[in-house]
């Protein structure tokens, strides 16, 4: 019997323990444990245990927080954490390592640092612990905190403490801090261990820093494939392909084997078109080594397939894959979404996918979640997307910034702004897509002044806007023909240094056209380098889209020989659709108009654009 009578037995091996036994026995004995999600209580003065017939010891309790750390099961770590109050228990610091890693593990972080702080002592695993539950939750500004704390200390930090802070330089591309730790590693003796050089590779490929990663690379002697993998996965991020191959057959004739790891990340890299001839390639060397069944590389095949419009190939690789995952089933619903002959067939198919994904008790992320939402704008189904809103709230995920996003382009598109707003206030990190999806949905509803008024509140946040944010207010300069606010953004991007950005001048071209300005129109027109013709978003009155407006105007701009591009942030209607067939098969003009789903190349249209079903109806936009 683990509790009994008798005087505690050392252990000198951990025993066999059955924790619903001790929680059942704990149970009986006392009405109810006190919990920790508030406080941790103070130990009492009385050094005599509350019962003196119950004793653990330091190893069966360590034995029982390492259990509740493997299994993720909070409720048992602080089940034996309380059990350690009421007997008066004095845990030695290893097992205080050991609850610290449980609480940081788990996700409680706030329990995590009120045990830290109440620790008599501390050593670099504490503080490793502390590091490690910070990145986890995202606390970045914390784990800097943390590791400032550890070097006054005056501890001797190890590997693991630098890659923790690393990590954070990763994340947050502080490149400035990150060289400073490198000179810390340097100076504490690491810089020869593959473990940080690894680290350190990442950490300046995130940073956008590929030349000091590839020095770095090429004068350490530490190498193993890991470091080849993170140099490769370096040029992939920042889409220097050429780099990407020729490190690849280096490493092949180094004699090192190609992972499952490397074929995944150099197969990114052959995600367009003008490669996919060497991905197809590596397909083949793949099914060679027997590696084209691998759920990593199966999954990067597919992806490629799917971005160079090889969508049958992708499903047919997707349905050979043996043993598919979530990221399995997140990629196939993007290619379903992604692929330009996209239409509301194959946004039908995502949603069946998803339900499949449900059937098999697969637990979808945030990215499933994004991409089903806009699967529902695919095929016009609100009801379907309050359903997958009210799956969201019940995975509490609703403020996440990319599902954030997702649900303000969803209620936005179906006209309920308001909605999308509540949205946008409950996402805790906003990015720039998340203001991007606010201003385009206030835009996109006619609601000029609220969408002026949400991008000054963006610049008074402190964070910077994009192009594509900029031209979209300006378009809504335009439509409220307030050539006074435009003329104030247009300084805004002079200053920001993207104004000769073709967005942004053709949405100044069209400010000031709908402003009545036709001279200085045309003088901006005559200024932008490349003269296509860009719609900013939205509408140029409830009766008309303005994509009609930006041909006819590229109609009568352009030379005759020169195709009119249109570039539109809305999706076009079939109205539209059909006016540009009409349009171009009457001017004998080519035609090319964008939306954000796919491109409508309109060229001897009885032949080549037939595709009405690939639009949405008029009633979708309005």
């Amino acid at each position: 019997m683990l509790l009994q009578k008798l005087k505690p037995t050392k252990f000198n091996s951990a025993p066999n323990i059955d924790l619903s036994k001790l929680l059942r026995a704990s149970r009986q004995r006392w009405n109810a444990f006190p919990t920790l999600s508030e406080t941790i209580p103070a130990l009492p003065d009385d050094p005599e245990p509350s019962h003196p017939y119950l004793f653990l010891d330091d190893v069966t309790y360590t034995k029982l927080v390492q259990s509740s750390t493997r299994t993720g099961s909070l409720i048992h770590g602080k089940l034996a954490h309380a059990h350690m109050i009421k007997t008066d228990f004095q845990p030695c610091l290893f097992l205080l390592n050991n609850l610290l890693f449980m609480y940081c593990k788990c996700g409680d972080i706030l329990t995590a640092q009120k045990l830290f702080d109440k620790m008599p002592n501390h050593n670099v695993i504490s503080y490793n612990s502390l590091i490690s539950g910070y990145s986890q939750m995202g606390l970045y500004d914390n784990v800097v905190h943390a590791f400032g704390e550890a070097r006054m200390a005056g501890l001797k930090l190890d590997m693991f403490t630098y890659v923790g802070v690393l990590g954070v330089c990763s994340h947050t591309r502080d490149v400035q801090l990150g060289k400073q730790i490198h000179g810390l590693v340097i100076v504490s003796g690491f810089s020869g261990h593959g473990f940080l050089i690894n680290s350190l590779i990442c950490m300046y490929s995130n940073c956008s820093q590929i030349d000091q990663a590839r020095l770095l690379f090429e004068t350490s002697t530490g190498l193993d494939d890991v470091s080849w993998n993170s140099m490769i996965a370096g040029y992939v991020q920042l889409g220097v392909n050429e780099e990407v191959f020729k490190l690849l057959i280096k490493m092949h004739r180094s004699g090192l084997t190609l992972s499952a790891y490397t074929l995944g990340s150099v197969l990114k890299a052959c995600c367009v078109k003008n490669l996919s001839q060497f991905g197809k390639m590596l397909h083949g060397y793949t099914v060679k080594v027997g590696l084209d069944l691998d759920v990593v590389v199966g999954t990067a095949l597919l992806d490629m397939y799917a971005k160079t419009e090889n969508l049958s190939d992708a499903i047919q690789i997707f349905k050979f894959i043996p043993y598919q995952n979530a990221i399995t089933y997140n990629a196939m619903i993007a290619g379903f979404l992604q692929t330009e002959s996209s239409s509301s067939k194959y946004a039908q198919e995502a949603l069946n996918l998803f339900s499949k994904m449900q059937r098999q008790r697969m637990k979808p992320s945030k990215f499933t979640f994004s991409n089903i939402l806009k699967a529902c704008m695919g095929v016009d189904t609100f009801d379907v997307g309050k359903q997958i809103h009210a799956q969201i709230y019940k995975n509490n995920l609703q403020s996440d910034e990319f599902i954030g996003s997702a649900l303000v382009d969803l209620y936005s598109y179906s006209g309920l702004i308001e909605d999308g707003l509540k949205c946008f206030n409950s996402t805790k990190r906003l990015d720039v897509v998340s203001w991007t999806s606010m201003i385009a949905g206030y835009v996109q509803n006619g609601q000029f002044e609220n969408a002026l008024s949400m991008f000054y509140q963006l610049l008074a946040s402190g964070r910077k806007p994009d192009e594509f944010i900029t031209s979209s207010v300006m378009g809504a300069c335009a439509d409220m023909a307030a050539a006074r606010s435009g003329e104030q953004i247009q300084a805004y991007t002079l200053k920001s240094g993207f104004a000769n950005f073709t967005s942004i001048k053709n949405s100044q071209i069209s400010m000031y056209a709908k402003s009545g300005n036709i001279d200085a129109a045309r003088m901006t027109f005559k200024e932008t380098e490349n003269p296509d013709v860009v719609e900013p978003i939205g509408k140029i009155a409830v009766n008309h889209h303005s994509e009609k407006l930006a041909v006819t105007f590229g109609i009568i701009s352009l030379p005759r020989s020169a195709p009119v591009r249109v570039m539109k942030n809305l999706r076009v209607c079939c109205d539209c659709h059909t006016t540009m067939k009409l349009i171009s098969n009457v001017e004998k003009r080519e035609i090319i108009l964008r939306d954000p789903i796919r491109f409508h190349h309109f060229r001897d249209v009885e032949k080549e654009c037939k595709r009405q079903d690939s639009c949405i109806s008029e009633k979708g936009l309005r």
